[in-house]
């Protein structure tokens, strides 16, 4: 079954489509969690799309147990490699439909060999023939298809010689059946072989994750799919897919950009075009087009911003501003403070006024902006936050009825205002603005005594 899953596999793959997620490894595990095997994968960049470089396959304990090493021409695999010992070679038509595949020892002995057969209309695979190495015919598997034009079934026919007759007659042929069924996503769902069930299961991005080996109708062992970014994983000399190590660099001491890692690339100019000489290699000399050297620097040592090496333009300014003390050209440093420690309003950090000696400037205002009744030049109250302060009081000290503390109206400058009225809201009468009576909202009269005679 193990044949077939690989089958499988790359059927999925081309159903599901190219991701940048490759399967890196297929583990084994038996109903009791126990490992049985662990198939580790490598790839390599090939005519511009990932294949397989190598498979690696581990028992439990983490042990090597066979290597298998691919390689490719023109974009096709051409050759397995096992163990370093016998190895499969891959032959094509034209076309680049697989026409044959030999097994061959370390000797170049051939060990057996396959023949594949298409339906001539729609070249889907029809047979593999499978040979011996004397030529003799072992297999023969038939693939089958369904309306969909999914495989539907692979009949394999075994062929029996007695051991007794040399004659090429076969003595008896013993065949089993392999059902696919599938998903109405065109994803396989079960395959049936002989008596034994797999069952498949895929991750959301549609790539098989897990198969289950069903036996009398009871799980006996299961298969989990891991993938990973093809840029993490790294065959066995420390090299990705792309060809480039852990530190981004190739085999050559390249990365991806054709810079090695001190810049440079195989001719020996860096990005900016420069040699370790620090020669332009469209110039020929130590300026470029458009007149700087390998440092960015002009003949007469400024760069593209007007700045020299040490970062100051032909004023005395950085490109914040700053002079080599710290100070703009107004004289004052990062913080706004000049160099006696004043800022621009002729505050210091401790907030006394440099003109004043306090806390308050010329005009009476702290550096917060606020006057010693906590105003400010705007009329607001810093501790209200409106034009009032806690008792009621604007900057000028009238409150919003336009009294003073002491009675007096702002736009009269008597005790009563434009309509006649104290700040308790008493007429000259002694008659209340609000009940119009002797008597003001609480009982007391313009005197402040209550009818029973007691004071407010």
């Amino acid at each position: 079954m193990k044949r077939y899953l690989v089958f499988i596999l790359s059927l999925i793959c081309f159903i599901s489509g190219f991701s940048s997620d490759v399967l890196s490894s297929v583990v084994t595990r038996s109903v009791d969690e126990d490992i049985i095997l662990v198939v580790d994968y490598t790839y390599k960049e090939i005519d511009g799309k990932l294949s397989i470089a190598r498979e690696i396959y581990r028992d439990p304990y983490k042990n090597c147990i066979m290597v298998k090493n691919h390689s490719y021409k023109g974009g096709l695999l051409a050759e397995v490699i096992i163990n370093g010992d016998d190895h499969i070679s891959y032959f094509y038509l034209e076309e680049g439909v697989l026409q044959k595949a030999e097994r061959r020892y370390l000797t170049d002995e051939i060990y057996e060999y396959w023949v594949y057969e298409y339906g001539e209309e729609n070249r889907k695979l029809k047979n593999i023939l499978n040979y011996d190495g004397l030529g003799k015919l072992k297999s023969i598997k038939k693939y089958c298809y369904n309306e969909r034009g999914f495989i539907d079934s692979i009949v394999k026919f075994t062929y029996n010689f007695s051991d007794l007759e040399k004659s090429e007659k076969m003595s008896y042929v013993d065949s089993d059946t392999t059902k696919f069924s599938y998903m109405e996503s065109g994803r396989i769902k079960k395959v049936e072989e002989n008596e034994l069930e797999y069952l498949f299961e895929y991750n959301d991005d549609g790539k098989i994750s897990k198969t289950t080996k069903i036996s009398d109708g009871m799980p006996i062992s299961y298969e989990t799919y891991n993938y990973s970014e093809a840029q993490t994983l790294f065959d066995e000399n420390g090299f990705n897919a792309y060809g480039f190590n852990s530190e981004g660099y190739d085999e050559n001491g390249f990365d991806k950009s054709g810079f090695d890692k001190f810049g440079y690339d195989k001719d020996g100019f860096n990005f900016a075009g420069f040699n370790k000489d620090g020669v332009n290699k469209e110039t020929g000399t130590l300026f470029d087009t458009n007149g700087y050297d390998q440092e960015g620097f002009d003949a007469f040592g400024y760069d593209m911003n007007k700045l020299d090496r040490n970062g100051f333009d032909k004023y005395g300014y950085n490109k914040d501003g700053f002079d080599a003390y710290g100070y703009d050209k107004y004289g004052y440093d990062k913080n706004g403070y000049d160099k006696k420690g004043f800022n621009s309003e002729g505050f210091s950090k401790n907030g006394i006024n440099k003109y004043t000696g306090n806390i308050y400037d010329l005009y009476g205002y702290d550096r917060y902006g606020f006057n010693e009744k906590g105003f400010d030049k705007n009329g607001r109250n810093k501790y209200t936050g409106d034009i009032y302060d806690q008792i009621g009081f604007d900057k000028d000290g009238f409150d919003k009825n336009g009294f003073s503390k002491d009675g007096i109206n702002r736009y009269t400058g008597t005790e009563y205002d434009p309509f006649g009225f104290d700040k308790n809201g008493f007429s000259k009468d002694g008659i209340n603005r609000y009940t119009r009576t002797k008597y003001d909202s609480e009982g007391f009269d313009v005197n402040g005594f209550d009818k029973e005679g007691n004071k407010r």
